[in-house]
C-alpha cells in the first residue's frame, strides 16, 4: 500500500500492482478508487530501521502517525519548521507500507517496507 494522504487518521488508497520491467510497483492511480480503512489505536505496528532490510522496531500508533506525516512532509519539501525531519533509526522510504485488514476494514497491522 502506498500512503498517499497527510494523516495516518485519512483515507488510504488501495494499493494496485502495475508492473514494470524490474519489478511490481504498487500505488494507487488518479483514476483508481479510493478504499477507506480506519486505524485504530491499538494497530501493531512496525517501522523500518534505517540499518537495512529486514530490520524493524516496534511503535505505537502515535509514534507511527508522526513518522507518517513527516515522511509526507519530506517528501513535498514542507519546511522543517513545521515538521521535523524523521531522525535515526528511521527513515523514509516512499512512503510505502503492507497491511492487513480486520473484518470491519480496520488496519490490524502495518509494516513500513524497507527500499533505497
Amino acid at each position: 500500500m502506498r500512503s498517499t494522504v497527510p494523516r495516518p487518521t485519512a483515507p488510504f488508497p488501495l494499493a494496485k500492482p502495475h508492473s514494470t520491467p524490474n519489478d511490481w510497483i504498487y500505488g494507487a492511480g488518479e483514476t483508481d478508487p479510493v478504499k477507506h480503512y480506519v486505524l485504530p489505536e491499538d494497530v501493531e505496528a512496525q517501522l523500518a530501521l534505517m540499518d537495512g532490510p529486514g530490520q524493524w522496531k516496534r511503535v505505537g500508533h502515535k509514534e507511527l502517525a508522526l513518522h507518517i506525516d513527516r515522511c509526507h512532509a519530506q517528501g513535498i519539501g514542507a519546511p522543517t519548521d513545521d515538521y521535523p525531519e524523521v531522525e535515526p533509526p528511521f527513515g523514509c522510504f516512499g512512503n510505502v507500507y503492507e497491511i492487513t485488514v480486520g473484518a470491519g476494514g480496520e488496519v490490524r497491522t502495518i509494516k513500513e517496507t524497507w527500499s533505497v
